[in-house]
């Protein structure tokens, strides 16, 4: 009979941050950080152990878990460093039990405790068609009782020495949207934002609404910019308030202007992730990509890396538009994400062939202007007359929607969710009554039947909301 081990070790667990990955511990793994770790107070506390650990005691350990059928060992690995681990243990064929601990401090904080549950569970349930997985906490710990609960784990008893949680494979497959590769954009945080009827900036009440369904649906994925007034301030105060434990939180850096000093970027970062409440960015974009095609692109790149080797973010990128010379700066740099815009009005990156080749050199894609600022989802008659022009497309798309069941929000949804070259859609809603509706859309959508060309727009000008007269 195979060992939980052996089934797991063919298949290392890679998770969404850069180069990390849980894989089964071996006594090989077994250093000095992970013994000096192991033994710190804040975590023997919450140990069954009242005295040090050896490195023995972790081998054995170690070599106890290999060597049993019903549970594996997996440590997280981050740039190959030990930094924390996964015990599932306790597997019957229908469900498995679940710890976590990260051992290194400077990992803490960080959104990888989320991170590796995530990935456990999803390990648990999709690949050991599990159909149950339990843990149990501590009584005294309140941050793994968020960290839980923000997974979708559910009390079913305790007692006084701690909390028994559970996650069922139907919830987390149909009850909330954490898997779901959504990014609530947050420009109307901060500031007027958007073209149709009941856009603009978002009242204080109606962000907390927004968070709180954030929170019990475990979206915990935002984009925000430097340049969107004090949106960054706003979301960090709202996922406070509304008990979201950790927000993955993608930024951008503003356009540099020639001559800027490129040293202030660390100390610009640092006062935006303070006002976010946040360890860390998942990503730092540069808002403008031409920022690495002019004079200075080697220096640029530089700072940016040096943001990354600073763990000030896990990965850097670009916000490009498909006019600009993509493939040239995806070769010449090593850049971990790049955000496009990408509809089903706008198919010109993925016409050209671009998209599937930015995947095919291990890049993440986020898709933005998914809705193009809404205009894609609203009413044609609530439209400025500058849409007529692109009137037959809208009319293209009302009428696809229709024959699939669908309503435009879902017909759009279902064309970006469905091109495998993208791994995550960037989003923003007007209320909490438009993400719950998202978040529906999203779920349900289906592949889209027929053919979507007829809903391209043909002139590229109108793709840029930046041309747009105003309003």
């Amino acid at each position: 009979m195979s060992t939980l081990s052996q089934q797991i070790g063919a298949r290392p667990i890679k998770l969404h941050e850069r180069k990390a990955v849980l894989r089964p511990l071996n006594v090989e793994d077994i250093g000095k950080s992970y013994l000096t770790g192991i033994n710190l107070p804040e975590v023997q506390r919450y140990l069954q152990t009242d005295r040090q650990l050896t490195k023995t005691d972790l081998e054995d350990y170690v070599r106890q878990n290999n060597s049993r059928a019903d549970s594996v060992l997996l440590g997280l690995f981050v740039d190959d460093r030990h930094c924390g681990n996964v015990r599932l243990h306790d597997y019957d064929g229908d469900q498995i039990w679940l710890g976590i601990a990260i051992f290194d401090p400077s990992f803490w904080g960080k959104g990888w405790g989320r991170a590796m549950l995530k990935a456990a569970t999803s390990c648990a349930i999709e690949n050991l068609d599990c159909r149950k997985v339990l843990a149990g906490i501590d009584q005294r710990n309140d941050a793994s009782k968020r960290l839980f609960a923000g997974c979708g784990f559910r009390e079913t008893s305790r007692d006084s020495d701690g909390v028994i949680v559970e996650l069922t494979a139907d919830r987390m497959t149909s009850d909330r949207a954490d898997l779901l590769p959504l990014t609530i954009g947050t420009a109307n945080f901060g500031m007027p934002y958007g073209i149709v009827s009941g856009s603009g900036q978002i009242p204080a009440d109606e962000v907390d609404g927004i968070m709180w369904i954030c929170a019990e649906q475990g979206l915990d994925s935002f984009d925000t910019a430097i340049g969107y007034g004090d949106a960054d301030q706003v979301l960090g105060q709202a996922a406070l308030r509304c008990g979201i434990g950790s927000i993955r939180v993608t930024t951008k850096i503003p356009p540099l202007a020639p001559g800027s000093s490129l040293e202030d970027l660390p100390d610009l970062l640092l006062a935006s992730k303070e006002r976010l409440g946040i360890g860390r960015f998942d990503t730092v974009l540069l808002h403008r990509a031409s920022d690495l095609t002019e004079g200075r692109a080697d220096q640029v790149f530089d700072a940016l890396a040096v943001l990354r080797e600073k763990d000030i973010t896990a990965k850097i990128g670009i916000s490009a538009y498909a006019e600009d010379p993509i493939e040239a700066i995806t070769e010449r740099f090593d850049l971990d994400v790049i955000q496009i815009p990408f509809s089903i009005a706008d198919q010109r990156l993925r016409r050209n062939g671009l998209l599937e080749g930015l995947k095919q050199r291990g890049l993440e894609v986020q898709a933005r202007s998914v809705l193009l600022q809404g205009v894609l989802a609203a009413d044609p008659a609530s439209l400025p007359a500058y849409f007529c022009q692109v009137g037959p497309q809208l009319a293209a798309l009302e009428k696809l929607a229709r024959e699939a069941g669908l309503t435009k929000l879902g017909a759009c949804l279902s064309f970006v969710l469905g091109e495998p070259s993208i791994d995550s859609v960037v989003i923003g809603v007007n209320s909490k009554d438009q993400l719950i509706e998202l978040i529906a859309a999203a779920k349900s959508s289906p592949m889209l039947p027929g053919q979507t060309e007829a809903c391209a727009w043909p002139d590229p000008q109108m793709l840029h909301p930046g041309n747009w007269p105003a309003h």
